[in-house]
């Protein structure tokens, strides 16, 4: 697995889950909170994980719901 340091420049997120689980940071649109956003995950890459059910197999999963 890879890590991925991602730094949204938004103020929201329609995936919260990828805030609270530390695979994005939401760093607004200043440009001082961007760089230092940016600067931030540069020194502290966040742990390559996967949220949850991300898995890959979501259309197989809603196939079988009855």
């Amino acid at each position: 697995m890879v890590s991925v340091a991602c730094v949204m420049l938004r103020g929201s997120t329609e995936r919260p889950i990828t805030v609270t689980e530390s695979t994005n940071r939401l760093v607004g649109r200043e440009p001082d909170r961007i760089v230092t956003g940016a600067l931030d995950v540069i020194a502290d890459r966040p742990a390559p994980r996967v949220p949850g059910v991300w898995d890959g197999q979501a259309g197989q999963r809603i196939a079988t719901c009855d």
